[in-house]
């Protein structure tokens, strides 16, 4: 029964630590996947900002770009207008201009320096016939790709040629060109601009342009009129065919995200085409650069959440090292519990609390058993545990309690109860007192012991014991005449002698005096040996006080010496003087001195026959030890000692199982120290007397 309850108490706390186990994994889960998920989101979102910052930043660079340019060309396409107009139209040319003289120096301040490398007035046969730059002597420009290309054509519109070398200054330059024809739709003459690529792409000097920030101006036909990528300025790359045309073609005016068809770093770009010229526009931005501030952050967060993540973890190990350990603490518990209550249930005792101030005793579940209560009826009025009482032992129990309350001290008492089947039972009852804060005494704890069959058992034991003695005078029976006859004749003989001697002529009274004396001492000693042989049979209740070890010896050897059971001269004595007094009942030592003796005697051989009764000092107790030079025990320590086990015709198997009860009673032990075929030592030891006295 008591087993089923540990056991289910160890279930009930599995049961109880699955739930929490599983709601530490389920709020762990939730933490960490959660965590993560607000992180992955967060990072998302700022991934997702970022991007379309930069998709922003390349769209408004783009149209800043494509208003500058539209700026620049609508002031290149005024500029070719005006000169061709006051060239060739207002003929403000020297009359030997077409000779090959000299060009002349335009210094009309439309032109402006600036944004126009150089500009430049051409007659159709290609005679340079006035220039914004110093030229020493007559120039043909017939061969120039730009004077070819509007010989081709027939078109008054300004044209954007890709970069070319300059034949009158250093670099390549767009031409911004004009044909300007008369009237009659012939062919008056050409005016060129030359453009400087980083001057085409010099919109707004204050942005902060990054390393990786790209700028361009292509042509449809795939040509870079100039490019910036941070402050590096170029021209003249060949895109046909590449991304970003691909792009334009499929949309004029879009974003995406892809390579940089020069350098391939992947950047988001924006594009946007010229109206009414074959030219477009893009910006791009870096996608590694504009998500670089995201992702230190993004290490930061997931950083962050791993430490949170194993700190999680952690806890939840933690917690589920805590609630192992707490199951271990109530496995162990359970099993404490299962071992007391199988001790209480052995030993026969329960445990109650006494609650003073509502007069409620509560007693445990082995307990209640024991005086036959349903364990749920537990709790028990004081008034109805008197009714188990006898009226004698209500007043052991009100004296004992009123002795608790008035000392703080425990108590110790025994009573008989009558159970609800008529049965009586001794109960040897312990009571403790417990005060409260304001130190008053209001709970006892204690402990309730059926020793019922503890005390018929020390009755049998004595009884026993008696029938021992009895036993051991039955032996003495036959010498005991012969021991008494000795002292008695002597006696007789010297009151003989005392009589002759007084019926004298002349008594001799000193003689007369010593006869007497020795007859009293005869008779003194007859009477030594009957109150000796008096106390082994008579069944007096145990009294320990402090006893003379030696006196004690010397008793159970007479004993013995007058049974006849071993010759004096065979017993070697040797007393410590250090050890003279044990706290005992003389007269139970000596039934345990002379079984150990009588013992040593008949195992030891006839004439060789030694024993010997040594004592010993050591703290607190004084050790007896009985050897002999016998063939030793053939059987284990454990069996010696039990109750019956003798091998003797005549013995009853009580003596050193009587001996052990006797001194274990007395708070020792006795033990076997050696038995071999050299002999056998038998040890106990006894108390000293208490505080040392004497």
């Amino acid at each position: 029964m008591y087993r089923n309850w540990a056991d289910n108490l160890k279930r009930s706390h599995i049961a109880q630590n699955w739930p929490i186990r599983a709601t530490i994994l389920f709020l762990a889960a939730i933490l960490v996947i959660g965590g993560w998920a607000g992180v992955a989101r967060q990072v998302r979102h700022e991934t997702d900002a970022a991007t379309n910052a930069a998709i922003l930043l390349a769209q408004n660079r783009a149209a800043s770009l494509e208003q500058y340019v539209v700026r620049t060309l609508e002031s290149a396409d005024l500029v070719t207008l005006h000169l061709g107009y006051k060239y060739f139209i207002h003929r403000d040319l020297p009359a030997d201009a077409a000779s090959g003289a000299r060009p002349l120096r335009i210094r009309d301040p439309i032109v402006d320096r600036e944004l126009f490398s150089g500009a430049h007035v051409v007659t159709p046969n290609g005679d340079l016939v006035a220039t914004t730059l110093d030229l020493p002597g007559r120039t043909n420009v017939a061969d120039h790709p730009v004077f070819k290309s509007h010989l081709r054509s027939n078109s008054d519109k300004l044209e954007i040629s890709p970069p070319l070398p300059s034949s009158f200054i250093a670099g390549t330059h767009v031409h911004a060109s004009r044909r300007i024809n008369g009237a009659d739709g012939r062919t008056q003459g050409l005016v060129d601009l030359q453009i400087s690529p980083r001057q085409l792409i010099s919109f707004p000097q204050n942005i902060l342009f990054k390393p990786t920030d790209l700028v361009s101006v292509i042509n449809l036909g795939g040509m870079t009129l100039a490019r910036r990528e941070g402050n590096h300025v170029s021209s003249g790359q060949d895109l046909r065919g590449l991304l970003v045309m691909q792009m334009q073609l499929k949309n004029p005016n879009g974003t995406y995200l892809g390579p940089s068809a020069i350098d391939g770093i992947e950047r988001y770009f924006s594009h946007r085409r010229l109206s009414n010229l074959p030219i477009f526009v893009t910006a791009g931005i870096a996608r590694d650069e504009a998500l670089a501030p995201v992702r230190e952050r993004a290490k930061l967060y997931y950083a962050a959440m791993a430490l949170l993540t194993l700190a999680t973890v952690a806890i939840a190990l933690l917690a589920f090292v805590a609630l192992g350990a707490r199951q271990r603490r109530a496995s162990d518990l359970a099993e404490s519990n299962e071992r007391l209550a199988e001790a209480q249930r052995v030993a026969k005792i329960g445990d109650w609390e006494y609650d003073v101030t509502a007069g409620i005793v509560r007693w445990s579940r082995p307990l209640c058993e024991m005086y036959g209560r349903d364990p749920s009826s537990d709790r028990v009025p004081i008034d109805e545990f008197r009714a188990y009482l006898y009226e004698d032992d209500q007043a052991v129990v009100d004296t004992a309690l009123s002795r608790a309350f008035s000392t703080g001290e425990p108590q110790s008492y025994e009573i008989r109860v009558r159970l609800p089947d008529g049965a009586i039972s001794d109960r040897h009852v312990i009571a403790v007192p417990v005060r409260s804060p304001d130190g008053q005494i209001s709970r006892l704890y204690g402990t309730d012991q059926d020793v019922t069959d503890n005390k018929l058992l020390k009755t049998l034991e004595s009884q026993v014991a008696h029938l021992g003695r009895i036993d051991a005078m039955n032996m003495m029976a036959s010498t005991l005449a012969h021991e008494l006859n000795q002292p008695l004749t002597a006696a007789s003989n010297y009151l003989a002698g005392s009589d002759r001697l007084m019926n004298a002529a002349r008594p001799d009274h000193s003689r007369l005096k010593q006869a007497i004396q020795s007859a009293r001492g005869q008779i003194l000693s007859a009477g030594d040996i009957i109150k000796r042989v008096r106390e082994m049979v008579s069944e007096q209740p145990s009294v320990r006080a402090s006893t003379s070890l030696p006196e004690v010896i010397g008793n159970a050897i007479s004993l013995l010496v007058a049974a006849g059971s071993c010759p004096r001269n065979r017993i070697r004595v040797q007393l410590d003087p250090q050890g003279e007094y044990v706290w005992a009942d003389p007269v139970q030592v000596q039934q345990v001195l002379v079984n150990l003796l009588r013992n040593a005697c008949e195992a030891a051989p006839g004439d060789g026959a030694q024993v010997t009764i040594e004592t010993r000092s050591r703290e607190g107790f004084i050790i007896v030890e009985v050897a002999d030079n016998g063939p030793g025990f053939s059987r284990p320590e454990s069996e010696i000692f039990s109750p019956f086990a003798s091998k003797k015709p005549q013995g009853m198997g009580l003596g050193l199982s009587i001996s052990r009860t006797i001194v274990e009673y007395h708070g020792g032990r006795i033990w076997i120290e050696k038995s071999d075929e050299s002999g056998t030592i038998i040890c106990f030891n006894l108390p000293r007397p208490p505080g040392g006295s004497e």
